[in-house]
C-alpha cells in the first residue's frame, strides 16, 4: 500500500476500488437518463404518430416496445389495453383472458406515440390492432 500523499493515511486498494466502482454507476446512470431525456426530447414532436415496434420487456404494469424506426423504447400500459389483459411473467407474455390474444417478447406490433412527459423521461405508447 502507498500514502496518497504525507499528511493522508494509508488507504487501502479495497477502498479505493469501492470509490471506483460507485463512481462508474454514477456515471452510468446520469448517461442513462440523458439517453432517456434527450429521446423524449426528440419524440415529443412525434405524438400522435404511427411506429412499427418489437416487444422487449414485459412487466406486471405492461410491456416495452422498441420502435424500428429510432431504437428508442415506449411503455403499452396493460391499464390501457381494451379487454382484460394479465401478465405471464414466467411464460414472457401478457394474455387477454377473454380472447387468449397473447403478445410475447419479440412480437412486431403497431403503437401511436400517446404521450411524452419529459420530465419524468417516458414514452408511453397506445397498442394498435391492424
Amino acid at each position: 500500500m502507498r500514502k496518497i500523499n504525507k499528511k493522508e493515511p494509508e488507504i487501502s486498494l479495497d477502498v479505493i476500488c469501492e470509490h471506483i466502482t460507485k463512481q462508474e454507476i454514477k456515471a452510468q446512470k446520469a448517461s442513462r437518463e440523458s439517453t432517456k431525456y434527450m429521446q423524449c426530447v426528440f419524440m415529443e414532436d412525434k405524438v400522435g404518430k404511427l411506429f412499427t415496434g418489437v416487444v422487449s420487456s414485459i412487466q406486471e404494469y405492461g410491456f416495452f416496445v422498441v420502435l424500428n424506426e429510432y431504437q428508442i423504447e415506449g411503455l403499452v400500459k396493460i391499464s390501457e389495453l381494451s379487454g382484460k389483459w394479465v401478465s405471464e411473467n414466467t411464460k414472457h407474455n401478457i394474455k387477454e383472458i377473454i380472447t387468449g390474444s397473447t403478445i410475447r417478447l419479440g412480437d412486431v406490433v403497431h403503437v401511436v406515440i400517446s404521450s411524452v412527459d419529459i420530465e419524468k423521461k417516458n414514452i408511453n405508447l397506445s397498442l394498435i390492432n391492424l
